[in-house]
């Protein structure tokens, strides 16, 4: 009966993935892409500059938030477009806490990354 709280069965709680840490490569250097995962990425200098090549698969997803600047922003150069727009490669963070997510696509049967959620202030060009 509907007050006999014994025997409701609650139902499954729903399935997130569990996202890796991926470490910080520091200015200049590449964001490893062999697998989904998070970045808390610091920057120091005007502009700090990461790179990051095409997904690994579809369906990779990666976050990274800029969890400390000291000065500048921070500038990551995307091996291929980040949304429909021709040319909208680069993502530049410029305050500490912004954020932005990524999957991994295929379009038109290469692989490229789109940006799935992001902070207002980051921007795209």
């Amino acid at each position: 009966d509907l007050y006999n709280h014994g025997s409701v069965t609650a139902a499954p709680a729903p399935a997130y993935p569990v996202l890796d840490q991926i470490t910080d490569p520091g200015s200049g250097a590449a964001i490893p892409v062999n697998k989904s995962g998070y970045l808390e990425m610091t920057g120091a200098g005007a502009p700090s500059t990461r790179s990051l090549a095409i997904p690994t698969f579809a369906g990779q997803a990666l976050e990274i938030t800029l969890e400390d600047l000291v000065a500048g922003t921070l500038v990551i150069m995307v091996a291929s477009d980040v949304t429909a727009v021709a040319g909208e490669n680069v993502i530049t963070m410029a305050v500490e806490g912004e954020f932005i997510a990524l999957r991994g696509v295929t379009v038109g049967g290469v692989l490229a990354w789109r940006v799935t959620a992001k902070s207002d202030a980051v921007t795209l060009t």
